[in-house]
C-alpha cells in the first residue's frame, strides 16, 4: 500500500480535476503492480497542521 501526506492547501492539486491526477497516479501504480504481479492499493491522507 503506498500512502500519499498531503498538506490539506494541496489537496486540491493532488486530486486534480474531477479526480483524473489522483486516479492517473492509481492507474500507473497498479499497471506496474501487474506487472509485478503483486497488489498495490494508493491511499491519500491529510496531514494535521
Amino acid at each position: 500500500m503506498f500512502l500519499i501526506s498531503v498538506d490539506p492547501t494541496d489537496m486540491g492539486l493532488l486530486i486534480g480535476k474531477e479526480g483524473r491526477t489522483i486516479n492517473s497516479i492509481r492507474t500507473l501504480a497498479k499497471a506496474r503492480a501487474v506487472k509485478e504481479n503483486i497488489w498495490v492499493d494508493v491511499n491519500v491522507k491529510e496531514t494535521q497542521v
